[in-house]
């Protein structure tokens, strides 16, 4: 029995590890985010940015950040890829921005949810 737990305690842990370091080379990727596009709400109450990440053949990998215009303040941040592009665009009535050749993980709602908000404040 105790063999078992031990196993899955070295499985558990080896599967943690790999976890924390997918993470870590994926929070490096989006701090180094470059090429970026930006976009004004038309309330002017949120700035979208959208930056790239990375290329691989014809789609290109970016990060979306959603920024309260006053304050500059990160308030949500989202992950896509798109082969179109990645201009963010508001909504017209701005209850949401999309980010051009996102599906669902390429738009970020206005204003950003609590968990959203939490989410950009990890790296």
């Amino acid at each position: 029995m105790r063999k078992f737990r031990r196993f899955g305690v070295i499985v558990l842990s080896f599967t943690i590890a790999l976890v924390l370091i997918d993470y870590g080379c994926e929070a490096r990727r989006r701090a180094k985010a470059g090429e970026c596009m930006d976009t004004t709400s038309h309330n002017g109450l949120y700035r979208a940015q959208a930056c790239i990440t990375s290329v691989s053949g014809n789609v290109v990998f970016f990060v979306g950040r959603l920024y309260e215009a006053r304050t500059g303040k990160l308030v949500a941040e989202t992950t896509f890829d798109s082969m179109d592009g990645g201009v963010p665009d508001f909504m017209p009535d701005d209850h949401a921005v999309l980010f051009d050749g996102g599906g669902d993980s390429g738009l970020i709602d206005v204003p950003p949810s609590l968990l959203d908000r939490l989410r950009a404040k990890i790296p």
